[in-house]
């Protein structure tokens, strides 16, 4: 009774802060425009972040969280607010082609969510030995890689980058193919942490393979895979520990925006130890230096909602129909079918180096109508995905839900989905589950319910 109460009590808090948070950020969204643009766009940026917030306790009527798959989009719509505030130069006004490109995306995402499948599964554990076996497998294959790697370089990235004063980012050293093995090591941390706490591992070998794979995910260089593993480790704390990940948003968003600006500091302070970081990120994202705004607001928009700039300067340079080879680029470019089928990619249609948004590829493929059957696919993957979450106990879940969480989070970067590191994230996540879950999932799947509203 004491602990139903406590975590009512904890429930309410966690909403409370939620409120007070989108307070805070309208007031400092609106502060921020006065100061920048003289509140020239007041009204449409009061009016579109009101839009947000309410489509934000739509998705939580719908899900009954605060984390959910229709409030892990919302950074994307949040950066677009911020575009509007013009803190760059390089920012130029968004044609009506791109929003309505940009509004379809973030409309029929919000519409694939609603279509949840209505059957509910008794809650259950999912967990045997090979789950062990994979991870381990995992680990060892990291391991050796990232050996390898460190060899072939001359030494730990890392350790150059905070005390050689040198910039080594673009100098990383990552085996083809091979490296993706490396990359796998960032589900390791919170994949063995689970394991530890239903007592799979002992305490001695869930610190050994936790400290080693986290310093093979640090000298990976990658914010993006720092910040993956710190979204898996969230959700894998808060589903073995029986905590609604409601209570632990705020402190989680707080450290992993901390480890991105820090690791990103630590970057600048390589290439050039005399400069400040906030001058250095002002010169090299076009802020006016009178611009009263501080680093988070210069990081964001850099890393953020200039990308809406590319975007738009991807999808007005072609009117070709690519149908369907960006959304199939990550096979295309692993097994090198290219040439066999005919298929080639300009460089500057592609939307992760380039950082087109979620919205690129779907534009470059099939025009408006990818940017529909695209984006309801996805919200329609999130939904289910976060139903099958509540119901099943798995570590393999969690990294398949983290997967789309960190997906979607990217959305203003690239498309993630489109990415071949996120495919194999989810084969691992289901290759740990499949044997135990498969006789569940058939009796899921083959309910007579139809999907409805």
């Amino acid at each position: 009774m004491h602990r139903q109460i406590e975590k009512s009590a904890g429930s309410v808090r966690s909403k409370l802060h939620a409120t007070l948070l989108a307070c805070v950020i309208g007031l400092y969204l609106h502060l921020l425009n006065l100061s920048i643009s003289l509140g020239r766009a007041s009204v449409v940026i009061s009016v579109e972040y009101a839009v947000m917030m309410s489509v934000m306790i739509l998705g939580y009527l719908k899900f009954k969280r605060i984390v959910n798959p229709i409030s892990s989009v919302m950074i994307f719509w949040l950066a677009l607010i911020y575009y509007r505030l013009g803190i760059s130069n390089r920012q130029n006004e968004l044609t009506l082609q791109s929003q309505v490109y940009i509004y379809a995306f973030i409309f029929f995402y919000v519409l694939g969510t609603f279509f949840v499948l209505r059957r509910r599964l008794r809650p259950f554990v999912v967990h045997n030995e090979k789950s062990l076996y994979i991870l381990n497998v995992l680990f060892a294959a990291a391991v050796i890689v990232a050996c390898c790697e460190f060899y072939v370089f001359g030494g730990f990235p890392i350790v150059k980058s905070m005390f050689g004063g040198q910039d080594i980012y673009g100098e990383v050293v990552g085996i083809p193919i091979f490296h993706y093995l490396v990359m796998l090591s960032a589900i390791l941390p919170a994949a063995y942490y689970y394991l530890y706490r239903i007592g799979a591992i002992s305490k001695v070998s869930f610190y050994i393979f936790v400290i080693a794979s986290l310093f093979i995910v640090l000298n990976t260089m990658s914010r993006q895979l720092l910040i993956f593993s710190i979204i898996l480790s969230f959700f894998s704390y808060s589903s073995v520990n029986r905590i609604d990940p409601d209570r632990l948003l705020f402190k989680w968003a707080v450290f992993a925006i901390a480890a991105f600006i820090l690791l990103g500091m630590s970057r600048i302070s390589a290439i050039n130890p005399n400069i400040q970081a906030l001058d250095y990120l002002k010169a090299y994202s076009d802020v006016p230096k009178e611009f009263d705004v501080n680093i988070f607001d210069v990081t964001f928009n850099l890393y953020a909602s200039l990308n809406f700039n590319t975007f738009q300067e991807m999808t007005s340079l072609t009117n070709e129909v690519g149908y369907g080879k960006y959304f199939l680029k990550p096979i295309v470019g692993i097994i090198n079918f290219g040439n066999v089928l005919g298929i080639s990619y300009v460089e500057q249609y592609d939307s992760f180096r380039r950082l087109g948004t979620i919205v690129a590829d779907p534009v470059l493929d099939f025009g408006l109508l990818g940017v529909i059957i695209f984006s309801f696919s996805y919200g329609l993957v999130s939904a289910n995905i976060f139903r099958l979450l509540n119901s099943l106990r798995s570590i393999g879940v969690i990294i398949i839900w983290s997967t789309i969480v960190y997906t979607l989070l990217m959305s203003v970067f690239a498309n993630f989905f489109n990415v071949f590191f996120s495919w194999i994230c989810v084969f691992v996540g289901a290759l740990i589950s499949i044997s135990t879950i498969t006789l569940k999932l058939g009796a899921f799947f083959r309910t007579k319910n139809s999907i409805a509203h």
